[in-house]
């Protein structure tokens, strides 16, 4: 079940078929490839600071709440990657020696450098 039950359901469907307008549909395989976006100037409805402040609030009041049984903390969307960004903005991003041996191999063809100069 999605989040937000039916009207979650709606949402979702209707941003996915967003999506569709800048890219393809095909419809015997009842599939479809875009991207919606959506942009809004926050401070052409209300000042910035104070809008900011508030969302903080709402999110500080999710992550207070209990978590359920199993789990150690309330998640509110974007923990997760804020937190593997520090993660490997400290400790770097491990990868596959053949991926690695592959870039190597690209950049010698391109003649391009993989060392911080």
């Amino acid at each position: 079940m999605p989040f937000g039950a039916h009207k979650g359901y709606a949402l979702s469907l209707f941003f996915s078929l967003m999506g569709g307008l800048a890219g393809e549909f095909n419809a015997e395989l009842t599939s479809m490839a875009g991207l919606f976006m959506q942009v809004y100037d926050v401070a052409a409805f209300t000042p910035l600071e104070g809008y900011q402040s508030n969302v903080r609030a709402v999110l500080d009041a999710m992550k207070s709440i209990p978590p359920a049984p199993g789990f150690d903390e309330v998640l509110v969307p974007g923990d997760f990657e804020h937190r593997s960004r520090q993660q490997r903005l400290a400790e770097g991003i491990e990868v596959p020696a053949e991926t690695f041996a592959r870039i190597e191999a690209w950049a010698k063809k391109l003649n391009v450098s993989l060392t911080e100069e």
